[in-house]
C-alpha cells in the first residue's frame, strides 16, 4: 500500500520548491523571526524527517513553516499540543 506525502510535502511541493529550496527559505525566515535553526547539514536531515512524519514539528518552528507555505496549522497537519493540566484536588467522599 502506497502512503500518501504528508501535509508539509505536499505543501512544499505545490510550490514547486526542492527541499533544498525549502530550506534557503526556512533559514530566512528563521532569521526574519528571530528562531534559531541548526546548520543546514542537521536541518536536511529534519525536514525530511518531518515530511515522512518520523518526528513532530516542534512547536518554535511551526510559525516559520506557517509563513513558508502561507498555511494554517491544521493544512500543514500540526495537532494543537495539549496543555498539562494538574491533577484535581482529593476531594472528600
Amino acid at each position: 500500500m502506497i502512503r500518501s506525502a504528508s501535509a508539509l510535502k505536499t505543501a512544499r511541493l505545490r510550490h514547486g520548491w526542492s527541499q533544498e529550496q525549502a530550506i534557503v527559505r526556512f533559514e530566512n525566515i528563521g532569521r526574519a523571526m528571530d528562531v534559531r535553526t541548526p546548520a543546514r547539514t542537521s536541518l536536511r536531515t529534519l525536514f525530511s524527517m518531518f515530511e515522512n512524519e518520523r518526528r513532530p514539528v516542534p512547536g518554535r518552528y511551526q510559525p516559520i513553516f506557517r509563513e513558508l507555505y502561507r498555511c494554517t496549522d491544521s493544512e500543514l497537519g500540526f495537532l494543537p499540543e495539549l496543555a498539562i493540566l494538574p491533577a484535581p484536588p482529593n476531594l472528600p467522599p
